[in-house]
């Protein structure tokens, strides 16, 4: 219960500390009131998913999908916030010893948007993508047996994670029994929580 409290804080302070930055330097000189009071939804929303998720948590199949979208959710929207945040106190601190300012709002911004869309596309289409490295390993210690031996070692599969998208599994083996392995080895996370 203690770790629960702890991650609980931690998404918390997440939320909290960016956007009272951007609120506060931003969003406040907004004239109408119903812009700043529509900045806080998105923030609103998660901090009730996150009540609900990790108040109703189970290590069920069904509440770790709720739990894998509120995180993909959650990072989408808050980590750019954080970055954007971080940013732009980084680059105001550089301005402020050099005396010149050269937009570090929008490089912050700029650097903001390139990680939700990162995130973005690593949690929808990225995940998809995978990556084939060949390595020639060498050894006078291997036996002549292993001349032209194929090992083929998968990681972070996290089967979990694909729900109802065989497509995506399948072109994975299609890749791999192309390969022509003589050996192959899982070393990890080939599923999420619960299989």
């Amino acid at each position: 219960m203690r770790h629960l409290f702890e991650l609980s804080l931690f998404f918390i302070l997440l939320m909290a500390l960016p956007d009272w930055y951007i609120y506060r330097n931003y969003i406040s000189r907004w004239t109408k009131n119903w812009y700043r009071q529509l900045y806080w939804l998105p923030s609103i929303l998660l901090f009730i998913g996150m009540l609900v998720i990790f108040l109703s948590f189970e290590p069920r199949p069904q509440s770790m999908n709720r739990l894998s979208v509120f995180l993909i959710l959650f990072l989408c929207i808050n980590v750019p916030k954080a970055i954007f945040t971080l940013a732009t106190l980084l680059f105001k601190g550089i301005a402020s010893k050099i005396h010149h300012h050269f937009y570090e709002n929008y490089i912050g911004l700029a650097i903001a948007l390139f990680m939700m869309g990162y995130l973005i596309f690593g949690a929808t289409e990225g995940k998809q993508h995978f990556q084939v490295q060949k390595i020639d390993i060498v050894s006078e210690e291997l036996p002549e047996g292993f001349d032209g031996y194929r090992i083929i070692q998968l990681s972070d599969i996290h089967a979990g994670s694909w729900n109802e998208q065989t497509h995506a599994m399948e072109k994975a083996v299609n890749i791999i029994n192309n390969l022509h392995p003589d050996l192959i080895v899982f070393t990890g996370d080939l599923i999420n929580n619960l299989s």
